[in-house]
């Protein structure tokens, strides 16, 4: 068990204290650090923040950092606490554009769609980089077709 597992294992959050981390100022704040959208609306994160978790970089990490993560890691904020819970598809996960013209959905088991906009998709989305351990990333994109409705691309 590392620092992070005793440390996450230990600590308690109540309801009062997740609607503190969500302070504004904290969101615009972690927006001029380059976190996406649905890291910085995401109480788990500002949790890391306060424990004073770092990566290698030096940049915050958050509670659910070893499970959670976007569709570029194949993943699809499984561990998301916050005011999205329910609806991530509804944004941009990278900027935060509402109603954003696309989704991407993890081909994993239980994977959720996650929205992002034609901009992040064209700008960021595509011009990841493989992995050096050569793992793929793997999902598929959808366009919306209506309010609630999606037409997969790929």
């Amino acid at each position: 068990m590392d620092q992070m597992d005793l440390l996450v294992g230990s600590w308690r959050w109540d309801l009062s204290k997740r609607r503190e981390m969500l302070d504004p100022a904290r969101i615009v704040e972690a927006q001029t650090k380059g976190v996406v959208f649905v890291c910085r609306m995401c109480t788990r994160f500002h949790e890391g923040a306060d424990l004073g978790l770092k990566d290698e970089e030096g940049d915050v990490i958050c509670t659910a950092h070893k499970t959670c993560g976007s569709p570029l890691s194949g993943k699809s904020f499984q561990e998301y606490e916050g005011p999205l819970k329910n609806y991530l598809v509804n944004y941009c996960y990278i900027c935060g554009k509402y109603r954003p013209e696309h989704a991407l959905e993890p081909k994993v088991s239980g994977a959720k769609r996650i929205g992002c906009c034609t901009d992040c998709l064209n700008n960021v989305v595509k011009k990841v980089t493989p992995r050096p351990e050569g793992r793929r990333v793997v999902f598929t994109t959808a366009k919306r077709a209506g309010p609630d409705q999606f037409e997969v691309l790929q």
